[in-house]
């Protein structure tokens, strides 16, 4: 039996009243899609006297939590219930129904004429939803270059003969910001919390029906269907709520409420606890202050002076400085024994980017040579490692047991076949030629959060680093790895090795 709870999201007229233009938002000359392509949107509802209506669309971004924008979360004080639609391509039928037990809005939203700033909203679902396909979220402060062609879905009304009940897509480039403010400069402000997409002629946009509905660039959820002055006019550019801008809110509202996110993460599941002297080669790179001593991620050594890792390990510590880090060397623990080595200089590739997750590969440079140093061995030239292959993943990441994460272990999981691998995340990211994956297709045993930037090990030699999943021992989402072959002139490059 489905179960209310009250809630309340304004009507179309409820957003547009005081404003001077037409806020709308529906899908203009897109196509049909199916959900399995876009698991993680969701329409938001109310529900009325058995009537349910689609307001909004949003996006899982945990098992618990939904992103939309701030207006569909407004005026909910006038008591109706609101209820969430997943798993279907249609927003009047099929799929499951989920209630709704916390419904949030910026603290700074507010309606402009026409525009709406800190336009972020929040729902968080009664209970977890275990089946969730959670969309991953650009990491903060992070810009979409102009000209780069993105996707935005949702069930709006189209301008054809479309059916608006079907779930659409269209594609958009990205519009740069003082291009986008000169268009609006009569209306509203074109804030660093906004950014735009759609084409100068218009034709093409996401207008009524669509708002809090994401907007997505290679696999990645960059913005929130906000608003526009018309739809799909010439010089009217469909604006979005900028994800990266507020991402630490969105991360301070869900973090300490519990629920799964989708994230980059990587912890050894269902490994076996192994001793260092198995792999001599492998380290644990550290965050070291007065305060706080923090393992981040592995690494490898391939010289008496340099450490490969992943460029997104690299990022995340030379925020702080080569001071503050620190790398634990000829230990099972990262947290004791071996010996500790400081950091004289850090590279990551230049063509990294957390967008994609491609060219994940980083380096980090010792003060001094360890003329003890166990190598690990990099395969020469492209050999490529077929599919089904036995390879090992070792590292210090969390385990889903009560073992101890703080003991290296190790996980034996099969080379899975780059088609293989672009099917399974078809619908969310691009799989290159500078990646292979790793798993198995039930999930099980893979290698998560902690183990960033340690090795892939196929026949002793270093075939991959670590790099990301969607989630962890998931059912058909194989772990990612930074090809050690298609790196390797690069590797070289940087450091003689």
């Amino acid at each position: 039996m489905e179960r209310l709870l009250l809630f309340s999201f304004p009507t179309v007229a409820d957003l547009t009243r005081g404003l001077t233009a037409n806020v709308s938002y529906r899908i203009v000359n897109g196509t049909g899609v199916s959900i399995l392509e876009y698991p993680f949107l969701v329409s938001v509802q109310r529900w009325e006297k058995e009537t349910k209506t689609h307001i909004c669309g949003g996006t899982l971004i945990s098992d618990l939590w939904v992103l939309t924008a701030g207006h569909c979360v407004d005026e909910i004080e006038r008591d109706l219930s609101v209820i969430v639609r997943a798993e279907s391509s249609f927003h009047d039928s099929g799929g499951v129904l989920l209630t709704v037990s916390r419904a949030l809005k910026h603290e700074n939203f507010r309606y402009g004429s026409p525009g709406i700033d800190f336009d972020f909203g929040l729902l968080k679902l009664s209970s977890k939803f275990e089946r969730a396909v959670p969309i991953r979220l650009i990491a903060k402060h992070r810009r979409i270059p102009a000209g780069e062609m993105c996707t935005v879905v949702g069930w709006g009304l189209t301008k054809g003969t479309g059916d608006r009940e079907l779930l659409r897509m269209v594609r958009l480039p990205i519009v740069a910001q003082s291009v986008c403010g000169d268009a609006y400069s009569l209306f509203e402000p074109i804030t660093w919390r906004m950014l735009c997409a759609g084409y100068e002629e218009g034709r093409r946009d996401a207008c009524e029906g669509d708002s809090g509905g994401p907007l997505l660039c290679r696999g990645i959820q960059v913005g929130i269907i906000s608003w526009g002055v018309g739809c799909a006019k010439p010089n009217r550019y469909g604006v979005y709520s900028s994800i990266s801008n507020q991402r630490s809110w969105i991360q301070q509202i869900t973090a300490g409420e519990g629920g799964s996110t989708r994230r980059i993460s990587f912890r050894i599941v269902n490994g076996t606890a192994t001793q260092i002297t198995s792999y001599p080669y492998i380290v644990s790179i550290q965050r070291w202050t007065p305060l706080d001593k923090t393992h981040i991620c592995g690494g490898t050594l391939i010289s008496d002076t340099w450490i490969l890792s992943a460029a997104h390990c690299v990022e995340y510590y030379f925020r702080l400085t080569p001071r503050t880090a620190m790398v634990r060397a000829n230990s099972s623990f990262y947290q004791k024994g071996g010996k500790l080595h400081r950091i004289a200089q850090v590279i990551r590739h230049d063509n990294f980017t957390y967008i994609t997750g491609d060219y994940d590969y980083g380096l980090l440079k010792l003060q001094r040579r360890f003329l003890r140093a166990a190598l690990v061995r990099l395969p020469s030239g492209e050999r490529r490692f077929p599919p089904g292959e036995l390879c090992e993943v070792i590292g210090w990441g969390y385990t889903l047991g009560p073992e101890s994460r703080e003991q290296l272990r190790s996980v034996a999981l099969p080379i899975v076949a780059q088609p293989v691998c672009r099917k399974a995340y078809q619908s969310t990211d691009e799989i290159t030629g500078r990646m292979l994956c790793a798993g198995y297709a039930e999930g099980l045993r893979d290698a998560c959060d902690g183990d960033s930037g340690g090795p892939l090990i196929c026949r002793g030699q270093q075939a991959g680093i670590i790099s990301w999943a969607i989630g962890c021992a998931r059912p058909n989402k194989y772990g990612v790895y930074s090809s050690i072959a298609a790196g390797r002139e690069w590797i070289k490059q940087q450091t003689g090795v």
